[in-house]
């Protein structure tokens, strides 16, 4: 995946244990926002619940992880409230799927991922900008 505004995957985690990865190409600068659904966008069952991780680009040095985002049992990485998903030095950087406690089958889900130029009206300071400072 490389810069686009937006890109959503799907996936399942099947067998129990799986664990399902995704590379996201990050321009200098940019914040990740990546959020789970499952079974589909915009629906968070509590039947299944999912843990989304952040990694450097070794793959092995965890940045950031989640387990609960705004819906309980999705996950969200979200540059508003996580400092370490903002202004990435450039690279490529992995993201994990899993099954919260890797116990269960999640037949299906959803990765919506984005790739956020820093901006103004983000909500938080990126670089030199000022205009985040809430003055």
């Amino acid at each position: 995946m490389t810069a686009d505004p937006g890109a959503s995957f799907s996936g399942a985690i099947d067998p129990i244990g799986n664990v399902d990865w995704y590379a996201v190409v990050v321009p200098d600068g940019y914040s990740i926002r990546a959020e789970t659904w499952a079974p589909a966008t915009g629906v968070c069952d509590t039947q299944w619940d999912t843990v989304i991780r952040l990694y450097q680009p070794d793959r092995l040095t965890q940045i950031a992880p989640d387990d609960e985002g705004v819906l309980e049992h999705c996950s969200l990485l979200d540059p508003a409230t996580d400092v370490d998903v903002r202004g990435l030095p450039a690279g490529t950087y992995y993201l994990s799927v899993e099954d919260w406690l890797n116990d269960d089958l999640l037949p299906t889900y959803v990765l919506d991922v984005s790739i956020l130029a820093p901006s103004c009206g983000d909500g938080f300071i990126s670089g030199a900008e000022q205009c985040d400072d809430g003055g």
